[in-house]
């Protein structure tokens, strides 16, 4: 009688171990649970498919204007990069735009409420001055930039940022990048593990 008696507790103890095991494999740590990622929150190393490429997230921009912020995220794929642009503003803008190599850039200032840049007119819809800050492998940079972004016929854009030591000056480092504007249905988003790709 006491042999069954020790199987039995036996056979209960096992049961209530087997069941508290599968319950807290079934639970994932609340470090475990992935971010759930949007146009407004994507992290280095994350992915951006368009096109049937992935282009990794490589670096963030996060720009304030008076309290109004937006985000530019830089997407490698390969040795090919490209800028996400992301503002809502009243309704969602999203822009996929590459940068003109430095060398050649030819801009004149002060620049006009129109530009003429490889034969296409664009037209002025916003400028001014923010902050922004640069995020990218473990490294934060950030300072005062100003900015003239354009907008041309069938969905083109043109963005003119000038990165300034003081935001009192209007001279820094200048760069030019040339796109067109996309919706949230082109692209889809992968979550990574926060590491870039391309470091």
């Amino acid at each position: 009688m006491s042999g069954l008696l020790f199987l039995l507790i036996a056979a209960v103890l096992v049961w209530w171990l087997t069941r508290n095991s599968m319950s807290r494999r079934k639970k994932p740590r609340q470090g475990d649970i992935p971010e759930h990622r949007t146009l407004f929150n994507l992290q280095v190393g994350d992915v951006v498919q368009r096109d049937m490429r992935d282009w990794i997230v490589e670096s963030i921009l996060e720009f304030n204007q008076s309290g109004f912020q937006w985000r530019e995220y830089y997407l490698r794929d390969g040795e090919e990069g490209v800028w996400l642009v992301v503002v809502d503003d009243d309704r969602l803008e999203l822009s996929w735009m590459r940068q003109v190599p430095p060398h050649e850039v030819s801009i004149n200032f002060p620049l006009r409420d129109q530009l003429v840049y490889e034969g296409v007119r664009y037209r002025l819809e916003e400028q001014g001055l923010a902050q922004y800050q640069r995020i990218s492998r473990n490294s934060k940079q950030g300072g005062p930039c100003r900015f003239h972004d354009y907008a041309a016929e069938g969905g083109r854009v043109l963005s003119v940022e000038i990165y300034v030591q003081d935001a009192s000056v209007d001279n820094g480092e200048i760069e030019l990048c040339l796109g067109e504007r996309i919706t949230p249905e082109s692209l889809s988003i992968l979550p990574g593990d926060g590491r870039s790709v391309y470091a």
